[in-house]
């Protein structure tokens, strides 16, 4: 009497378990440990710009002032004055990049000048800039505007900027969770920032 040999291995069902279970583990994996974007650390990152910002424009001294006078002709005195500023382009509800630009005069004779990039920063693409008021504090209390080409944040020799406040939120997290909505605000003097994790 012959006996039937038992074969050892796995069967197909088996295999196609633990590939199930490996591809599942996989895709757990991948989704949580990807690095994401917090709203409050973009809105801080923006503000890290903006005390860059005014540290250059201290660091690089006054405007000529011929060049000075021919400005204040036709803009504010911080304006006139101002040796760097930060501008933004994007779309409401979309990344924003902004743009760190300093000063420079031309040559005399001329009373004129140039604005010339030196630092810019896109903000993740899973946080948008929402709107931006001139001044700081909630999003109720200011007048916003969300068209991100009209800022323009001027930075002066004595360390003083013009005060706004940044309202950004997430794309995907849900209204109401932690991650939801930031605000920067752009306090006058030494370019200091205050974040917070809503819109108040």
């Amino acid at each position: 009497m012959t006996r039937a040999r038992r074969q050892r291995g796995f069967t197909l069902t088996e295999m196609m378990v633990v590939v199930a279970i490996i591809g599942v583990l996989l895709t757990l994996a991948l989704v949580y440990l990807r690095p994401q974007a917090k709203t409050v650390d973009i809105a801080n990152r923006v503000g890290d710009l903006v005390q860059e910002t005014t540290r250059r424009a201290v660091a690089l001294g006054p405007v000529r002032p011929d060049v000075v006078t021919a400005l204040l002709a036709t803009n504010t005195p911080i304006v006139a004055r101002a040796r760097t500023r930060l501008t933004a382009t994007g779309l409401t509800g979309a990344p924003i990049t902004f743009r760190m630009e300093r000063f420079v005069e031309d040559p005399l004779p001329a009373a004129t000048g140039q604005w010339i990039v030196t630092s810019t920063y896109t903000t993740d693409p899973s946080v948008a800039g929402i709107s931006f008021g001139p001044g700081t504090g909630s999003a109720a209390a200011l007048t916003l505007n969300a068209t991100w080409t009209a800022l323009q944040i001027y930075c002066d020799p004595d360390s003083t900027c013009q005060p706004f406040s940044l309202f950004f939120q997430n794309l995907h997290d849900p209204p109401g969770t932690a991650n939801y909505q930031a605000r920067l605000s752009i306090l006058p003097l030494g370019g200091a920032i205050l974040t917070r994790p809503d819109w108040n």
